[in-house]
């Protein structure tokens, strides 16, 4: 029965302003956790709740952490290294890097449901990336800060926050082509930023967090 009480403290990484867990992600089969934060990367087996690797690489930490769907590969940000780095989660060692210009700052990760593209938000562009190769595929100009792929990887969904006309946009790029589909615009105020975004099960509605609440969209 749930109780709703703490099951486990994971004791390693420094706490603090400077030194907090800024990410976490559960591997797909739940066994492993990964967290990050500006200090150290650790992953921890969920069920004993010990660590099994500190994963050594970005100059300070990682600031957004995300596991493959077959939870093999893991895919960290490094803000201030202007990197983004794979590990084989079975072995914590690390597969491949991808560079970056150095005043590139990776604010996030996300695979795609198949596994083969990485979308990376870098200084509020867009950068998705062939897994396969390690190179980069596109460069999607958005203004972003969130990105989302569709359930079944053929969309991408990028937000880019309120300008000085207070317009909001979210794009949906098509991930084969990298070109433009669709955009939902709206105008609000000053606080109506957006932060988030996230697709439904069946791909059909998009939700929308931000400033001023949730928006659900249907997709065209």
């Amino acid at each position: 029965m749930a109780t709703g009480t703490l099951k486990h403290r994971l004791v390693g990484h420094r706490g603090g302003q400077y030194y907090g867990v800024l990410s976490v992600a559960f591997s797909p089969d739940g066994k492993t956790l990964a967290s990050s934060g500006n200090e150290t990367l650790r992953l921890w087996d969920v069920a004993t709740s010990t660590e099994k690797y500190i994963l050594q690489g970005h100059l300070s930490g990682s600031n957004s952490v995300a596991f493959s769907p077959d939870g093999k590969t893991l895919a960290t940000s490094g803000g201030s290294d202007s990197t983004i780095r794979l590990w084989d989660v079975t072995t914590g060692t690390q597969k491949h890097i991808l560079q970056l210009q150095w005043d590139d700052y990776v604010h996030s990760v996300a695979f795609s449901p198949d596994g083969k593209t990485l979308a990376s938000v870098v200084n509020g562009t867009i950068r998705l990336w062939d897994v396969a190769t390690s190179t980069e595929k596109y460069i999607l100009q958005s203004g972003s800060n969130s990105v989302a792929f569709s359930p079944d990887g053929k969309t991408l969904a990028t937000s880019s926050w309120g300008n000085f006309s207070w317009q909001a946009t979210i794009h949906l790029w098509d991930v084969a082509t990298g070109t433009q589909k669709h955009r939902l615009e709206w105008y609000g105020d000053g606080d109506d930023s957006v932060e988030s975004v996230a697709f439904s099960p069946d791909g059909n509605t998009l939700a929308i967090g931000g400033g001023r609440g949730v928006r659900l969209w249907d997709i065209p």
